[in-house]
């Protein structure tokens, strides 16, 4: 695409400059790289409602998807001078889902704590909960077990009012050329409906101030018989 060669020409460019103008071509670089993404995140989008997604969903470990997130976004957050880490069980947990469609929501979600956390950490989380099918706590028949994974942040935090349009596409808590944090308020929106084609849903407990739990809640499955560890697929 054109926004391709950009990017490729100016990778060229930094290399023969210095001084003022370096930061010049950094800036060309970020504002195009986030470009591509709100454009990844466009044609995402347009896919998911008009139903032409293509999803692949299988029985797979979620620890893979999430050490593979882990380890690409990891750098991301020490560059801000956040402390990463990463809370899993040593079993297995499977679900069924498309490895790089669940990969690509989880970079929404860690991406979004990584841009609204200045200071602290940022912590991935995965466990097991079971579920009444009824909606009733205590009924003891009839439960399911879920997997979670839990991306927990010290950032910002989200007032109440802003909660139920969360998830809406364009939202943020502030807009205007004035905010505090640039982005296209795409990502939660794309990472929720990824995460419904597998009967999933996106869950959050915030406090302004006080930051944020997003979790991935996911039905829990069996592995396949035969299933040989899948790679993860570069997403954009």
């Amino acid at each position: 695409t054109p926004l391709t060669v950009i990017l490729g020409f100016t990778s060229i460019l930094r290399e023969g400059v210095d001084g003022p103008h370096r930061r010049f071509v950094d800036l060309i670089e970020r504002s195009g790289r986030r470009l591509l993404t709100t454009l990844d995140n466009v044609l995402d989008l347009a896919q998911l409602e008009s139903g032409t997604l293509e999803v692949d969903a299988q029985p797979h470990n979620v620890l893979d998807i999430i050490d593979s997130v882990a380890g690409e976004t990891r750098s991301v957050a020490e560059e801000k001078g956040l402390d990463f880490e990463t809370e899993l069980p040593e079993q297995a947990l499977y679900a069924e889902v498309d490895y790089e469609l669940l990969a690509r929501a989880l970079d929404h979600l860690v991406d979004n704590a990584v841009k609204f956390t200045d200071e602290g950490n940022i912590t991935l989380r995965a466990r097991t909960e079971s579920s009444s099918t009824d909606g009733r706590e205590d009924a003891t028949d009839d439960r399911e077990e879920q997997v979670l994974i839990e991306v927990v942040d010290t950032g910002v935090g989200i007032h109440d009012q802003f909660i139920p349009d969360l998830f809406s596409v364009f939202s943020q808590e502030s807009s205007g050329m004035d905010r505090d944090y640039q982005g296209s308020g795409m990502g939660l929106p794309v990472a929720a409906r990824l995460i419904e084609r597998f009967d999933g849903e996106v869950q959050v407990e915030t406090q302004k101030g006080a930051g944020s739990t997003f979790t991935i809640v996911l039905p829990q499955t069996e592995a396949a018989p035969s299933s040989n560890r899948t790679q993860r697929a570069q997403v954009a």
